[in-house]
């Protein structure tokens, strides 16, 4: 190094190009539709997972007309280390509007498909699962030809619940399994 006889660093490596992020606004029409669905969000106070777990490719799905609702509020009761979403024992209770608002913001995107995510909720009785399944029949009778993803927790292993959400209406049932040591 100049003048101080430290340790000298490696050259800068340069990223690949499928790790870099591209602005959503390249397009016209892909500015548009990433402020559609930000202006959305905030519009009716929905949760998403982009934003609650700080995801970088947010403006990428944005401007894509895809988004990651995340239902039952923004606070989880788990607190895995790896997840930036916040933590609670004692979180707010389920807003009982949530299914009429995803419904609203959905049908103003004009998605085909929609993937709900959730918090876990080891607070409530069920975790949950009525909420969710009652958000993905409201989906469904305002659009039938929609898709619906859950991206869903647990429900600490018990198969009503997972019956409950599983004759809901929606195409596709997948799970997270977090990893604890």
């Amino acid at each position: 190094t100049a003048g101080g006889g430290g340790a000298t660093r490696a050259p800068a490596v340069r990223k690949p190009p499928w790790l870099k992020m591209y602005n959503p606004n390249l397009t016209v029409e892909g500015a548009e539709t990433y402020k559609k669905v930000r202006a959305t969000i905030k519009e009716t106070g929905l949760a998403t997972v982009c934003q609650e777990a700080r995801c970088p490719n947010a403006g990428e799905c944005w401007s894509s007309g895809t988004a990651t609702v995340m239902i039952m509020g923004d606070t989880c009761t788990r607190g895995c280390r790896f997840c930036s979403v916040a933590t609670s024992r004692t979180p707010p209770p389920p807003d009982e509007d949530e299914p009429s608002k995803v419904a609203h913001a959905v049908e103003r995107w004009g998605l085909d498909y929609i993937v709900l995510t959730m918090v876990d909720r080891d607070d409530l009785e069920d975790q949950g699962a009525a909420h969710v399944a009652r958000t993905v029949r409201e989906l469904k009778r305002r659009d039938p030809k929609l898709k619906v993803e859950t991206l869903v927790g647990d429900f600490q292993g018990k198969l009503h619940l997972v019956e409950q959400l599983a004759d809901s209406g929606m195409e596709v049932y997948a799970h997270n399994i977090e990893t604890v040591e």
